[in-house]
């Protein structure tokens, strides 16, 4: 019983948060990375060890004034960047539906794609 009361008595850690709601976020500047830097591997040919970078870096395609650099931009014409972009709102509206049906109980399963319509788009 004494360990229990004992085991709380040490003060408490509250960390500090780098900023505040309504202050100006500062997340460290740019990024050291830059499109280009890591290679788009052959998705046939390519091992493990291959992609081991890529599953520890920072994979980027678009640079900083949000333009599509290097052997990642798939080199799309607008409509088509249209088009994904009617689909993925399309996916959320389905994703909306299909949310309220399994909370009635009209659905038992669901696994929600909210944030990942891309990846399902493409």
């Amino acid at each position: 019983m004494t360990e229990r009361l004992t085991a709380t008595t040490a003060p408490y850690t509250i960390g500090i948060p780098p900023f505040r709601p309504g202050e100006e976020a500062d997340f460290g500047g740019a990024f050291k990375e830059q499109p280009g830097d890591l290679w788009r591997p052959d998705p046939v040919a390519c091992t493990s060890d291959d992609t081991t970078p890529h599953a520890r870096g920072l994979l980027r395609v678009l640079n900083d004034k949000g333009e599509a650099k290097g052997e990642w931009d798939p080199k799309l014409e607008s409509s088509e960047l249209i088009q994904g972009l009617e689909y993925m709102m399309k996916l959320r509206i389905f994703d909306d539906r299909m949310i309220k049906m399994q909370r009635t109980g009209k659905l038992s399963f669901y696994m929600r794609s909210f944030g990942e319509e891309a990846v399902a788009i493409a």
